[in-house]
């Protein structure tokens, strides 16, 4: 199983996502927070289950997608380790996002 390493931007982006949702629904954001967390674990069994993005100039950075939301990361092979960069919802342009 791989490591899993959150990004302080990554783990900023949750809190956002966690405070913009619950203005509408406090449970609606446990719900899509509690999602978002248990697709990085998957992860961490399953480190190339996301899509290689071709479009960032960074190489080895993938994507896999939770509802409206894409969990960009980079898997490094040789250490086994899972970094979760950032959480970004699908309307945002990823190429003007700081990965």
């Amino acid at each position: 199983m791989a490591k899993l390493i959150w990004s302080e931007e990554a783990i900023a982006c949750l809190r956002d996502i966690d405070q913009f949702v619950a203005e509408t629904s406090r449970q609606a954001a446990i719900s899509v927070v509690e999602g978002i967390i248990e697709k990085v674990e998957m992860l961490g069994k399953h480190p190339r289950l996301g899509a290689q993005l071709i479009d960032i100039s960074e190489p080895g950075i993938r994507e896999v997608l939770y509802g409206r939301y894409r969990i960009v990361y980079r898997f490094e092979e040789p250490k086994n380790m899972v970094y979760v960069l950032a959480i970004i919802h699908s309307a945002m342009d990823i190429e003007r996002w700081r990965l």
